[in-house]
């Protein structure tokens, strides 16, 4: 089969209300495309008709050089990854993904070998034997992938964009887009896996904190020295979530304004742990190089919060 995906001027209609009006747009092997649209406007519609789980009103969808506007969604080799995960818990990350594959009965050999590397792809190739709550996205994403040979249509777990992925590419090209990189970051810190959080920035990347008492620092350089800071971050602070998350557009196509809410435990005296956060994050080629972070800097003053060792 050919490469990429096509919307062939494609309308969606649900009863007499328009939601997706004379679609014209091209998607090409390798390509990631995000759809920044007001709620209501077809952002969601668009790779529910590549999926095939809405049929068009007027004109075609193409996979490569198929028309494939009338085929059923199981005959289109596409899968989407929708806002809720829709994951197996009581099974391992390695059998969620191999699920697709052994309803399509493929033999076990290439099983084992489309399941590694979907996990691979993913980021999840350390995650095999663990169960799917702790990486819910990546999680979904590999099992989503392990059965296809064309493209991937995702919807965002977090409040965001929609992405269409040529498979070839990978789905975890999606971390070069800044939403993804952040919405990664805190799955990251919520599992407790600072090295992974690390690896998401650039060698000389900077991470500044505006608010910062005296006694705690107010800038870090490079990749080193963001380490150091982060590493004694779990023996301090459970974080269990973040509940609340709203990303904002800037003039510059690398730079969004995060608004998020953590929330855990302090592991010193047991309380619960809640910290609002504002950030600035810059990110290029798929890695951080400025995360400006306006924390509450009143919250340091709770006991237990201070992970840096620094003086107050």
């Amino acid at each position: 089969m050919s490469s990429g995906i096509r919307f062939d001027r494609v309308s969606v209609a649900y009863g007499g209300t328009t939601v997706l009006d004379s679609l014209d747009q091209s998607v090409g092997p390798g390509e990631v495309m995000a759809l920044l649209r007001p709620s209501g406007s077809g952002r969601t519609t668009a790779p529910r008709a590549v999926a095939g789980f809405v049929r068009p009103a007027a004109r075609r969808v193409f996979i490569g050089d198929r028309d494939v506007t009338g085929l059923p969604p199981h005959r289109r080799g596409i899968g989407m990854v929708v806002q809720q995960c829709a994951l197996f818990p009581h099974l391992r990350v390695e059998d969620n993904v191999a699920f697709g594959l052994k309803a399509q009965k493929a033999p076990k050999g290439q099983i084992r070998g489309r399941v590694a590397h979907a996990r691979e792809m993913t980021g999840m190739a350390a995650y095999a034997r663990r169960y799917p709550r702790e990486r819910r996205w990546p999680a979904q994403a590999a099992r989503v992938t392990a059965p296809l040979q064309g493209v991937v249509s995702i919807r965002s777990g977090r409040r965001g964009e929609e992405v269409t992925v040529h498979h070839e590419c990978c789905v975890g090209e999606r971390l070069r887009i800044p939403h993804g990189v952040v919405a990664e970051g805190q799955v990251e810190e919520v599992d407790k896996d600072i090295a992974g959080w690390i690896d998401l920035w650039a060698e000389d990347g900077v991470m500044e904190f505006p608010f910062a008492p005296e006694g705690r620092p107010g800038r870090l350089e490079g990749r080193e020295a963001i380490a150091a800071y982060m590493r004694p971050y779990p023996d301090h602070i459970d974080l269990h979530d973040f509940p609340d998350l709203r990303i904002h557009q800037t003039t510059d196509p690398e730079t969004i304004v995060v608004e998020m809410r953590g929330v855990g435990r302090l592991l010193e005296t047991d309380k619960p742990y809640e910290m609002t956060y504002i950030a600035v994050v810059a990110v290029r080629d798929g890695r951080i190089i400025s995360y400006r972070d306006y924390w509450n800097p009143l919250a340091v003053l709770e006991p237990g919060t201070d992970f840096t060792g620094s003086s107050r």
